[in-house]
């Protein structure tokens, strides 16, 4: 018995999108059957023994269409263990201001993993370019941030290890 796998997540840009397509590959190679789609494509659950759900965060929440694929199946993703990935600017915050806010995690965020009840969930640096718009490049020079590609590609496998440790140790008992 092969441990089925859905990576499914909602992307702003494509950044989401990569993280994604790395923990799937990761997961794969691994020995896990891995299927990664966009929960735009209302990806659906049967067959998954496992889920990973991803999303960019955007003024401090989840996309919409991530919080709409997690309300339309949130009865079937409580049948499986569910883990939660968020892509933002928070954990490449620094500075005196920035450290307040690099481990918060935002309420919305907060309410979406809680309605999941995911097993573990992990926030990642994100890519984000120079905002067009002073006041936001302004906000970001107060809070530490800087325009560029943060994602920690070690972090995502390391995360991916978790996951796939997990997923073999359930069909190790389901045996």
């Amino acid at each position: 018995m092969t441990t089925n796998v859905l990576v499914a997540y909602a992307s702003a840009d494509g950044s989401t999108a990569e993280v994604a397509d790395r923990l799937g590959q990761y997961l794969q190679d691994s020995g896990l059957e891995v299927r990664v789609a966009s929960v735009a494509e209302g990806p659906d659950l049967v067959g998954a023994d496992t889920v990973v759900l991803g999303s960019a965060v955007h003024n401090g929440a989840v996309l919409p269409e991530f919080v709409g694929f997690v309300d339309d199946n949130l009865a079937e993703l409580h049948r499986h263990p569910v883990w939660m990935f968020t892509l933002s600017m928070g954990p490449t915050l620094r500075g005196p201001i920035g450290a307040i806010f690099r481990n918060k995690l935002p309420p919305a965020v907060a309410e979406v993993r809680d309605r999941l009840a995911a097993n573990a969930y992990h926030a990642f640096a994100g890519r984000f370019g120079r905002p067009p718009e002073r006041k936001f490049r302004v906000l970001m020079w107060v809070m530490g941030a800087r325009p560029g590609d943060h994602r920690d590609w070690a972090d995502v496998e390391a995360w991916a290890a978790e996951i796939a440790h997990a997923a073999r140790a359930a069909e190790s008992h389901a045996e």
